[in-house]
């Protein structure tokens, strides 16, 4: 929260991406920091036993989201809360084509 304030507040398009878990606390955060409409995306935290389909749609649903929320007005905006599990391939399918960071030995 404090590192999408802080870019914001720079000038940079930012949306701070939660989980569902912690909606009420990233808001409060973001209330108390004096910045309460920053743009924040709500993700469905991954649940024990769902099918990766489901997963791949939360991320799918976000990658069409996301890209939209950074180019609406600041003053317009409002957070998204994806409605259901099957709503968020592509942010996935992304992140697996971009090229992997070094690893450590």
């Amino acid at each position: 929260m404090r590192d999408g304030i802080i870019l914001h507040q720079a000038g940079h398009p930012v949306v701070v991406l939660v989980h569902d878990f912690f909606e009420r606390a990233a808001r409060a955060q973001a209330q108390a920091l004096g910045l309460p409409e920053l743009k924040i995306y709500i993700y469905p935290q991954y649940k024990p036993g769902e099918p990766d389909a489901v997963e791949e749609a939360k991320a799918a649903r976000a990658a069409e989201e996301l890209p939209q929320m950074l180019e609406q007005p600041r003053e317009t905006s409002a957070p998204v809360r994806p409605g259901g599990r099957a709503r968020v391939a592509r942010a996935a399918a992304t992140a697996a084509t971009a090229p992997a960071a070094p690893r450590r030995r």
